[in-house]
Order: C-alpha cells, then sequence, then structure tokens
C-alpha cells in the first residue's frame, strides 16, 4: 500500500499495473512469488533478502521495477556479492544502450555479468578450459535468469518483442 500511495502522490498514477510481487527469504528467488494459488505469507526473518516487484500504470501505460534489499540493511557476503553482480549487470547494459544497440547483445552481457557473480560467490564453478562468454553462449545464465534481462513495457506490463532466438 506505501509504494501505492507514493506512486500517487508523487507521480499521480492511480492504478497498480498487476499484483506486487513481495518475497522475502527463499521465496525472493520464486518467479512471480505470491499469487492466488499461492499466497504470499512468509513472515520477514532477521537475515532474509526482500524482493519487490512492482508497478503502476499512468494514463493506460504499464511501468515494472524489481528492488531487492535485505531486511536487517545489511548484506551477508554472499548477498552483497549476488546483489553487487546485478547492479553490474544494469550499469553495463545502461552503458551500451543507444542507437542500433541490440536487445540480444544486452541481455548476453548482463548475463554474463551475473554468471560473473555467480563464479565469485562460489554458486558456478567455471571449468579450467572455458570463459564466461563460452557460459554464456552455453545459455548456463538462463537457469538463473528465467525471466532474461527483462522485458519491454507498454500498453501492458509485458509489451511484445525482446526475445532471444531458438
Amino acid at each position: 500500500s506505501l509504494f501505492r500511495h507514493y506512486a500517487y502522490f508523487t507521480g499521480g498514477a492511480r492504478h497498480v499495473g498487476y499484483t506486487p510481487i513481495c518475497g522475502c527469504g527463499p521465496n525472493a528467488s520464486v518467479l512471480h512469488y505470491g499469487h492466488a494459488a499461492a499466497p504470499n505469507d512468509v513472515q520477514i526473518q532477521d537475515g532474509d533478502m526482500c524482493l519487490f516487484d512492482m508497478g503502476v500504470e499512468y494514463y493506460g501505460y504499464g511501468s515494472d521495477v524489481t528492488c531487492s534489499f535485505p531486511a536487517n540493511g545489511v548484506f551477508t557476503m554472499q548477498q552483497r556479492v549476488i546483489y553487487e553482480g546485478v547492479l553490474n549487470a544494469q550499469r553495463v547494459v545502461y552503458d551500451m544502450c543507444g542507437d542500433g544497440t541490440s536487445w540480444i547483445d544486452c541481455h548476453q552481457a548482463a548475463e554474463g555479468e551475473i554468471l560473473k557473480a555467480l563464479i565469485t560467490a562460489g554458486i558456478v564453478l567455471l571449468p579450467d578450459d572455458q570463459t564466461v562468454e563460452e557460459l554464456v553462449e552455453m545459455r548456463l545464465g538462463a537457469v538463473f535468469m528465467p525471466h532474461g534481462l527483462g522485458h519491454f513495457i507498454g500498453i501492458d506490463t509485458h509489451d511484445v518483442g525482446g526475445d532471444l532466438p531458438g
């Protein structure tokens, strides 16, 4: 309700674009957690990561924003590595943006940054005879990014376009 109030009070957006997804602990990594068939009824615990996926509708156009943060305000070392990996992926993609930039190139660059963070955290092991780029080509990052880099927004929260071939 605070998000909805803030979006309306500061920006005039009167409606949410979809039911917000708010997961904590292990549910913060579940895509589209908290729907009618699986209600969001988990208590936030000290040390949990929280993930909020929310969006508003403004004059018929959808939006979508996702943020993650530690419930107690302090990252564990592993949480920090993952958070900074996602932040690095965002920065790399922002730096790439411009006329003629391919959505697929942006996606693959983001996937590479995510894989680097997962390697640093010890979640993914990089074989001695392979590079991060080869792991991206093998689509290993898709295991950890099932929604991909993101999606287009427009008249709907999930507008058309942006899919990788295959």
